[in-house]
């Protein structure tokens, strides 16, 4: 993929930060760039998602389909 948008609340017991922790440790997707989208607006999780290096938190509440789209075409070039 050229772009991940993760969710931090998925089902099954998983949460965005352990794909991005995945992404990140595998060498055929440690550099494709993450963007958190989701609706949960923990500070801390925001944090340790830029640690992790997502590029983005983008809530999801507050982002209309037309920004959402803007942010992923300006990333994408």
């Amino acid at each position: 993929p050229d772009l991940c948008l993760i969710d931090l609340m998925l089902p099954d017991n998983i949460n965005g930060l352990e794909i991005i922790k995945a992404l990140r440790t595998n060498e055929k997707t440690k550099q494709i760039p993450s963007f958190i989208l989701t609706n949960y607006t923990d500070e801390e999780m925001e944090r340790l998602g830029f640690d992790l290096g997502t590029e983005k938190h983008i809530l999801k509440a507050a982002t209309p389909p037309s920004q959402l789209i803007k942010i992923i075409k300006e990333r994408l070039g």
